[in-house]
């Protein structure tokens, strides 16, 4: 009798527990939101911004920048290629041999200028030949008779090229203001294309920390801002370097940004004396 009573009492002990501690694990459960989905526990973080961009994020990603000055862009021109004699072409004469003259022409896209209209005097394109004699690594050289400058910031130039289907490189030579020269890739990185298309090279900016990239700007020479267009290298795909090959230039441009020279205030003295 005695074991009975034991059991009855352990038997009434494990249903109030089967009761009561349910009731207690759902006062401590978060009551469900709209929507039928369980809102946070207090001090818990939401599984919704697990990973993600909280409001001070987005703040601060729509302010990026808003404290630096923003670019004011134009784009001038640099060279129309109507002056004969000015482009001379030249290569290794174990090579080949190349030359430079003028031609009535130019790509039907091209467009003026803002604030310009198309002029009678646009009315020609650099036209380069090359006969090789032999195959190999060969290079084609396409010089101005002086450097070019451009004022500015440059960030980039273009130029239109007439292609003819060649696996060759074209590649801008520049130089800075301080006698420095630079090579700079024209994209796309071949011209493997039939007819007219705008080329371009991106100007890279001088890093702050190390000397990669162009100097154009230096405050102990504030009058030799920019750089020089020196001319332009073919380098020759050796599967392509054999029989006759034609190409054709027009229109070299260059976008600039003028930010910093229009900013200054109109109160503030010229340092060009």
């Amino acid at each position: 009798m005695k074991y009975n009573k034991i059991i009855l009492m352990a038997l009434f002990l494990l249903m109030g527990t089967l009761v009561i501690g349910p009731a207690v694990f759902a006062q401590d459960a978060p009551a469900p939101a709209a929507g039928g989905q369980a809102a946070p526990a207090a001090g818990a973080q939401d599984p919704a911004t697990i990973g993600g961009t909280d409001e001070i994020g987005y703040s601060e990603a729509a302010n990026i920048g808003a404290g630096t000055a923003q670019l004011n862009l134009k784009e001038v021109s640099v060279d129309k290629f109507e002056q004969e004699g000015f482009w001379s072409a030249s290569m290794s004469t174990e090579e080949g041999y190349t030359r430079a003259r003028l031609f009535q022409g130019g790509p039907a896209e091209k467009k003026p200028l803002d604030g310009q209209t198309q002029d009678d005097s646009d009315s020609y394109i650099l036209g380069i030949r090359t006969d090789f004699l032999k195959r190999g690594i060969n290079s084609i050289f396409i010089i101005a008779d002086r450097p070019i400058p451009v004022s500015g910031i440059v960030k980039d130039i273009t130029v239109w090229v007439a292609g003819r289907g060649f696996n060759h490189k074209l590649i801008l030579l520049v130089k800075d203001n301080f006698g420095k020269n630079y090579e700079l890739s024209m994209n796309p990185n071949y011209m493997n294309f039939q007819g007219w298309k705008q080329m371009v090279a991106q100007v890279p900016p001088q890093s702050e920390y190390d000397n990669t990239g162009v100097l154009q700007r230096n405050n102990h020479f504030p009058s030799d801002d920019g750089l020089q267009i020196v001319g332009f290298r073919i380098d020759c795909d050796p599967k392509d370097a054999y029989g006759t090959y034609y190409v054709y230039f027009d229109d070299m441009r260059a976008t600039v940004d003028l930010n910093e020279d229009e900013v200054k205030a109109a109160d503030d003295p010229t340092d060009n004396w």
